[in-house]
């Protein structure tokens, strides 16, 4: 990205557009990287003069557009003897002390008390200059790689002043919404014609933060010009003889040979995510999945960022970036076309517009990190909501006939999830649930009677016998083992 005084553009039928340049500038692109790749110890002012020429001569901003991108990679380092800022607190106390005119005495005074020649000392005053600082390394690059950042950047700058953007996409379109949800932007999506059409805010249409939305905005950039197939038109503001709304448009086929290819995946993670995730990881009962695949809702498309599952249920967690609440509003109407269930969660840091005041269930406002008690809450009052109204399918009285019962075959006779099922037993008189099966006291106290006193091989045997799991027998009759030693282990009450 560039700053937005090297924006290079043509405007014509209410149409703008970066001027890209293509291979005919190769050469000047070479030349400028010649004078960097042999200026390695140079001082920044000595590159300064000998592009000065090239910047006068040819186009200021282009010149300076690429000059912009270099300097990114290169190190830039500091060369002096002492630390510049001591050597002038010391030449400025010793003008306080003498004869303020002649320098070359304050000069050579400092210079012997700070045991330094005056060559090295005056070189050190003020070495740490932006001019004074010296090219010590250049991560180099080839000319038409340089050409197509310069032509990405471009184009990256002028979604600054954009009110929005629209951008048909086919191909992997995982990596776009990754992208997007990354770097939180403000988004919807819907298929057309098997594709994906993701329209997203620009930061001209928000009230707050629109510098850092802009950033963001532009960052997706990149994965959009390196799709199978794809076509943008963002809506920029021009305010030249008044604020104007032009066309910035572009597509695969036109401008696809203007942009570098990335070989390598982009992979994006959040952190705020990740602790999330670890955080969740350690609640008891619900597990939590990343990596959700999109849910489609008629012509809508919604990315979560987590799905909840619990004996059955699945509920999904959607973290919004940047927002305004009337984004938000719209969101949750959408999510009741979904057939799944869907939290919103909010960071007030990013509010992009009025303070917010939207309130219903499907949102929950944090501050720095995900408010985990908030989720489980809701995940906790929506399991109690479905448990009382799987309990009400099941039958008041259940007389079940063998001593061995399976849970999950009963809840699957009774269309209930297994936690209702379980719930439901304990109203079954003469049965006890352990693990995932029903099994009848009469039973359990046969059991008992025959394994007490004898080793834990030959309980295993019997109660394993019948499927269902020895140590969950055992503590249910209130039985334990004594061990001794290599010789096994005895049963006892």
């Amino acid at each position: 990205m560039l700053t937005s005084d090297l924006l290079l553009a043509r405007i014509r039928k209410g149409k703008i557009s970066p001027v890209f340049r293509d291979k005919k500038d190769l050469e000047m692109v070479e030349e400028i990287l010649s004078v960097y790749r042999r200026s390695i110890g140079a001082k920044a002012s000595e590159i300064d003069e000998e592009l000065a020429d090239l910047e006068e001569c040819l186009n200021f901003k282009f010149v300076r557009g690429l000059r912009a991108l270099l300097d990114r990679r290169c190190t830039l380092e500091l060369k002096a003897v002492i630390d510049p800022l001591l050597a002038r607190r010391e030449v400025f106390q010793e003008v306080f002390k003498g004869n303020r005119k002649d320098v070359k005495k304050i000069l050579s005074s400092v210079a012997s008390r700070l045991n330094l020649t005056l060559q090295e000392l005056e070189a050190s005053l003020w070495a740490d200059r932006d001019s004074e600082l010296v090219l010590g390394d250049l991560s180099d690059i080839g000319a038409e790689e340089l050409l197509n950042e310069y032509n990405l950047s471009l184009a990256q700058t002028l979604l600054f002043k954009s009110i929005g953007m629209d951008i048909w996409y086919e191909g992997n379109y995982e990596s776009l919404f990754r992208a997007i949800k990354y770097f939180g932007l403000l988004y919807q999506a819907e298929l057309e014609d098997g594709n994906f059409h993701v329209r997203v805010e620009g930061p001209v249409s928000l009230l707050k933060l629109t510098e850092k939305y802009g950033t963001s905005m532009a960052k997706i950039l990149p994965v959009i010009v390196n799709g199978k197939k794809w076509r943008m038109d963002a809506e920029v503001v021009v305010r030249r003889n008044g604020p104007r709304v032009l066309h910035f448009a572009m597509d695969k086929d036109t401008h696809g040979r203007f942009f570098p290819v990335i070989s390598k995946t982009q992979e994006f993670d959040s952190s705020l995510e990740e602790r999330f995730y670890h955080r969740f990881s350690q609640i008891p009962g619900w597990k939590v999945k990343r990596e959700v695949k999109p849910l489609i809702a008629g012509r809508w498309v919604y990315i979560p960022d987590f799905k909840f599952e619990k004996d059955g249920m699945e509920i999904y967690l959607e973290i919004a970036g940047f927002w305004t609440e009337e984004y938000i509003r719209k969101k949750v109407k959408k999510l009741s076309l979904l057939r799944e269930e869907i939290i919103m969660a909010v960071d007030s840091e990013m509010l992009c517009s009025h303070p917010f005041t939207l309130k219903t269930a499907e949102v929950v406002e944090f501050k720095g990190d995900v408010d985990l008690l908030s989720i489980v809450k809701i995940l906790r009052e929506k399991e109690k909501k479905r448990m009382e109204s799987e309990m009400g399918k099941i039958p008041a009285e259940i007389n079940p006939v063998d001593d061995i019962v399976s849970l999950r075959e009963m809840a699957g006779r009774y269309g209930v999830s297994d936690g209702a099922m379980r719930e439901k037993t304990r109203e079954i008189t003469g049965y006890r649930a352990v693990g995932d099966k029903l099994v009848s006291t009469s039973f359990l106290s046969e059991i008992k009677d025959e394994v007490k006193g004898k080793s834990y091989e030959t309980a295993k045997e019997r109660i394993e016998g019948h499927g269902l799991s020895t140590d969950l027998v055992l503590n249910e009759l209130g039985l334990k083992v004594k061990w001794n030693g290599l010789e096994g282990g005895e049963i006892q009450s």
